[in-house]
């Protein structure tokens, strides 16, 4: 007879196998559209909430000759459409890394509400058409959360999970869809893809989300609902950020209380160090605080602050420094005229948050660091993972020219 542990295992394993057979996909609907036309879609709702983003292109001009040749592939114009639906008993199953799978009731793959990356042959990642999700490919899948009520699922497809950057633009951007669909007061819980973090927990309650309303995806990565409440993914396929998205954060978080942080005080000039991050790390920070320093700027890692004292700060910054990362989604908060310069390492120079800022009514500025080696970066995958060597001159006359 086998151990016990042996036959759990294989019960386990089973189990998740069976699960497959039932669950997987019965049909697909390419697009969203198609589905609210057929038969298949009995009382579901949809709504067409914004056309196919076109990018602007701008930032050529800014960025110039400066711009990594290899980040020009990665930002495609073309976005998609943006819709929302109410599905009764729906689902949705993720990955917790790289794809969502929303089906009806039939077992229906809905297109528009999926999503997948799929990989390039020439490298990189693209979001793939619904009937390339993996939901296809992957080996097992678990049984779903039964839920009573109205669900709206949050899911980003993996960035959210962790990133504080993805976890605004690609998350919380959603609820802006929400509330242009008029079903917000409807909702009864909302999934989001992890429910771990500092940022995560303080960014709801901040929104007003009580934690008994919200659905972990890392615990519950497959759940069934009365109703299911989904969008598209927000953003483009890209690093373009429509105006829908800032305009709304910003305004959201523009209603937060701050009277209990304002004993930190005001520094209206900033730099936000990289110090305790695993990479992309400035190799002569120390020097570049002591010169900053000397210009009136004040030095702050982000990751020890709470996100209400972050959302002090940067509304109260007359001026901005910072390497690329994710602590420049903090941009969301200052005000309009602000003077960002961000600095980049010489192998990776890119205008994502370039974008962000124009858009807020920043005045954004560059600054490109020294080399550190002479080895060819050929992607946004190797790129992203630089040190920076801060150029201290040209940031210097860039800050003392304000």
């Amino acid at each position: 007879m086998a151990h016990p542990l042996v036959q759990k295992l294989i019960h386990h394993s089973l189990g998740r196998t069976l699960y497959k057979s039932t669950y997987r996909p019965k049909g697909v609907f390419d697009s969203l559209g198609e589905y609210l036309a057929s038969d298949a879609c009995g009382d579901d709702q949809g709504f067409l909430l914004y056309e196919a983003y076109q990018a602007p292109t701008r930032y050529r001009q800014v960025f110039g000759k400066d711009l990594s040749p290899y980040i020009e592939g990665d930002m495609k114009q073309e976005g998609h459409e943006v819709w929302i639906a109410s599905v009764a008993q729906g689902r949705i199953d993720t990955d917790k890394g790289s794809s969502i799978a929303v089906f009806n009731r039939d077992n229906h793959l809905l297109g528009d509400l999926s999503f997948s990356f799929v990989k390039r042959p020439e490298g990189g990642y693209d979001h793939g058409p619904v009937r390339q999700n993996n939901i296809f490919t992957r080996p097992y899948l678990t049984r779903p959360k039964v839920v009573e009520g109205t669900v709206f699922s949050l899911l980003s497809g993996g960035g959210g999970n962790t990133n504080f950057y993805h976890w605004f633009v690609d998350v919380l951007s959603r609820l802006a869809l929400l509330r242009e669909s008029g079903w917000a007061s409807e909702v009864d819980y909302f999934l989001v893809p992890n429910y771990s973090l500092p940022f995560q927990k303080e960014s709801l309650a901040l929104l007003g989300i009580e934690p008994g309303k919200i659905i972990n995806g890392m615990v519950h990565p497959h759940v069934k609902a009365d109703r299911m409440i989904v969008t598209s993914h927000p953003r483009t396929p890209t690093y373009h950020v429509p105006s829908f998205i800032t305009s709304f954060l910003q305004e959201a978080f523009g209603y937060v209380d701050l009277s209990e942080v304002e004993e930190l005080g005001e520094f209206p000039y900033l730099y936000i160090t990289r110090g305790d991050a695993p990479k992309r790390k400035v190799v002569n920070e120390a020097e570049v605080v002591a010169a900053l320093q000397e210009q009136g700027f004040v030095p702050f890692a982000l990751s020890k602050y709470s996100l209400k004292e972050a959302i002090y700060l940067f509304k109260n910054a007359r001026t901005v420094v910072a390497p690329h990362g994710a602590g420049l989604t903090n941009l969301l908060f200052c005000q309009p005229g602000t003077r960002v310069i961000e600095v980049f390492s010489d192998k990776f120079v890119n205008h994502y948050f370039y974008e962000l800022a124009t858009s807020l009514g920043l005045n954004y500025e560059f600054s490109i660091g020294m080399p550190l080696h002479n080895k060819e970066v050929k992607s946004r995958y190797e790129g992203i993972d630089e040190d920076v060597k801060v150029n201290i001159p040209d940031l210097l006359k860039k800050v003392t020219a304000g």
